[in-house]
């Protein structure tokens, strides 16, 4: 391995990596020519990354073919006018290709711009126009490259656009790659260490994303990630689930290990399924693997001795806080220790839980020697153990390689972290006396009631140990009397269904796992929890959604002809939110208010149509259609649709569960639902309700010119 070069691989133990750790950082670095190029010159054969999807597909690539058509690509890339310090987006999710044009666009000297494909078109824009990037290359999807397109013509800056495969509009990377000289002529003149390397769109508590900029020093520091975190070296298989639009991709999926001489295995999928994952690690003996809480969390309620895991070695987390019952139950059937990092977009990993360490309960681990880290009160003095604090970095000794330069062109940004010599991460934390951090959460995110200070993470943590808890979110409240009080967002697992009996029985089983001061005054269920691309929750849209009421205000009713006006334009709405949770809609192009009132003056006996309101506003519209054949009495088909502000406000779960009792009542036996594949969060509301997946079938329903596959489901009553 190469990693050599760069840090120690001599040191024994936590107390000699905290004193003894160097990061040697060369006069120029550059990670295509010195490390991609380099493996390529000495040890062409070896592996370097393993690919396979959900259809059996499988690619295998050593050093000297990365390298080589990592050349190509360059060509390609050069030939369209792409030059030192343009920024590039890469919509590529976990495409193979994704490796190769990364490294490519590196040896161009271009800016890397990591970039979910769930963008949608206003997204696309406002990312483009605030970095001026010059390209984007994209997946073969119809959706991505149908808002890539559209998003062009709000865009000066872009010259190019690339996707893989044929497509109007758009330049056919493969195809160029392919035809493209494996000659490439590099540079004379390459970035310097303290140019802008990557840059990261990232989200803060409020205003729009902002661009997190990483040097060309970048991927040494991941050195530490991969070597002393993820314990990887040569001969190791590594993944890191991650998909490439999220900061944890630079973690996990390329930097680091191959630095370490790690091969990356690359598990190509949209929908998570904890049991194929499994069987994937099994198939292509993983050796080291790391994921976010979610995840195991997945895995944990599979049959785990099913599975051939004994190459697996080694496991990581990150992300979101490890529930401490998560740890044990991985432990138990897989005899393997989950070993916890936190860090940043802004960052490399800055507390770690290294291979040194003994994971402890509660604990993130221990700050990253490669940083100066302190714990620090509001006047940014240091605090005693056990007193909760703002983690920081000390920059009296420089400026460390992985710490981001600032964000890009947002200068009144960068210095509202970057104050009193000092880099402020915003998250809160305490350390026990073996120096072990406890992370509470962001600074705002800290609950306070009654006189108590309440961490999010110790009452998930609680939640999550009860059998009914899929997913929860802990917020804060406004309180008359006792300043905030504690609220539980949760998503309940398959089998069981909102109560109050569950809520109070919720209630009662954190005041048994934890502090009773601590437990959730205020309970609200709901389909899903707002997160951001990368997956984390957004505990800000809680809060705020809270203030316009909760869920169990809104007001259901019989649609009346008098509604039809005021329905149109709420399907014309919706019809133009990026739903993902709407399912079973009919087609509503052609419909006038006269046809509306017409449809609702024919509802049929046994047919129905609820409309929910929050206050004077429609918010959810929920059908249940029986046919008029005889034959066909027994079914029903189902549409449902949430206006996307109230989406996370379990409207969903509410709606589904008054059309399932309607069809009980009426001798209803099957219901049938059409959902498109990519609106899990629909998929996931049925599958509560015991729906049973028919099939999938392709290019199912036209939405705007694009053809979209959709799964039918059915319930049997």
């Amino acid at each position: 391995m190469l990693a050599d070069r760069y840090i120690r691989t001599d040191l024994c133990s936590q107390e000699d990596f905290e004193k003894n750790f160097i990061l040697n950082v060369p006069e120029q670095f550059h990670f295509a020519y010195d490390i991609v190029d380099e493996y390529a010159r000495i040890s062409p054969e070896k592996p370097a990354l393993i690919w396979a999807d959900l259809k059996g597909n499988e690619r295998r690539f050593n050093f000297g073919e990365i390298s080589r058509l990592s050349d190509k690509a360059a060509n390609v890339f050069a030939a369209h006018g792409l030059k030192k310090g343009d920024p590039v987006i890469l919509m590529l999710k976990r495409r193979w290709q994704y490796w190769v044009a990364a490294v490519a666009l590196l040896k161009v000297g271009c800016v890397l711009i990591p970039a979910t494909a769930q963008l949608q078109k206003k997204d696309i824009v406002y990312r483009v126009q605030a970095s001026s990037a010059k390209a984007i290359i994209c997946v073969e999807e119809d959706e991505v490259r149908s808002h890539v397109l559209a998003s062009a013509e709000d865009c000066d800056t872009l010259a190019c656009l690339f996707t893989l495969g044929d497509c109007e509009g758009f330049i056919n990377f493969d195809a160029e790659m392919e035809a493209a000289s494996p000659v490439w002529e590099k540079p004379a003149e390459l970035p310097k260490n303290d140019d802008i390397m990557l840059m990261y769109f990232t989200s803060g508590t409020t205003g729009m994303p902002k661009m997190a900029a990483h040097s060309w020093t970048y991927p040494i520091a991941q050195t530490v990630t991969a070597y002393y975190w993820h314990n990887v070296s040569d001969g190791d298989i590594h993944i890191a689930v991650a998909d490439t639009g999220w900061a944890k991709a630079g973690w996990g999926k390329l930097y680091g290990q191959w630095i370490c001489g790690a091969t990356l295995f690359v598990y190509d999928f949209d929908r998570f399924i904890a049991a194929d994952m499994l069987a994937m690690l099994e198939k292509y003996k993983v050796t080291a693997f790391c994921a976010p809480p979610t995840v195991y969390r997945f895995m944990i309620k599979e049959d785990l001795a099913a599975y051939d895991l004994s190459s697996l070695r080694w496991a990581n987390c990150a992300g979101e806080p490890l529930n401490p019952e998560v740890y044990d139950r991985f432990l138990e059937a897989t005899g393997i220790k989950i070993h916890e990092g936190f860090g940043q977009s802004e960052t490399t990993p800055l507390l770690m839980t290294s291979k040194w360490m003994e994971p402890k309960t509660g604990s993130t681990g221990r700050p990253s020697p490669a940083y100066d880290i302190a714990l620090v009160d509001a006047e940014g003095n240091d605090v005693e153990d056990g007193v909760e604090g703002e983690i920081v970095i000390r920059l009296d000794k420089g400026h460390p390689p992985g710490l981001f330069l600032g964000y890009h062109r947002n200068q009144e940004q960068t210095d509202a972290v970057f104050y009193d010599g000092l880099y402020h991460t915003g998250d809160m934390a305490w350390r026990d006396v073996d120096g072990y951090f406890n992370f509470i959460g962001r600074s705002d995110d800290v609950i306070k009631s009654s006189g108590y200070r309440i961490g999010p993470f110790e009452v998930e943590s609680a939640l999550l140990t009860h059998p009914a808890v899929l997913e929860c979110a802990i917020t804060a409240v406004p309180h008359p009397e006792r300043g905030q009080v504690v609220k539980a967002t949760i998503v309940l697992t398959k089998g069981y269904l909102p109560s109050e009996e569950l809520k109070k029985e919720l209630q009662k089983h954190v005041k048994k796992v934890t502090a009773p001061y601590k437990y959730p005054r205020i309970v609200e269920f709901v389909d899903e929890l707002p997160k951001t691309v990368s997956g984390k929750i957004q505990r800000k849209l809680i809060r705020s959604g809270d203030s316009m009421g909760s869920a169990e205000k809104l007001n259901v009713r019989h649609v009346a002809k008098e509604d039809a006006e005021a329905l149109l334009a709420y399907l014309n709405q919706i019809g133009g939110e990026s739903d993902n949770l709407t399912f079973g809609a009919d087609d509503f192009d052609d419909m006038t208010v006269e046809s509306e009132q017409a449809y609702i003056a024919n509802i049929g006996e046994k047919s129905v149509m609820l409309l929910g309101t929050m206050g004077e506003e429609i918010a959810t519209l929920a059908a249940m259609k029986v046919s008029p054949k005889a034959r066909l009495s027994h079914r029903a088909s189902l549409s449902l649709s949430v206006k996307k502000k109230y989406w996370h406000r379990g409207i969903g779960t509410q709606m589904l569960g008054k059309l399932i009792d309607h069809a009980k009542q009426n001798g209803i036996e099957v219901l049938e639902v059409q959902i498109r594949t990519d609106h899990t969060a629909a998929i996931a509301l049925c599958n509560k309700w015991g729906f049973e997946n028919v099939g999938t079938f392709k290019r199912f329903l036209r939405v705007d010119g694009v053809d979209y596959d959709a799964v039918l489901m059915n319930l049997y009553l």
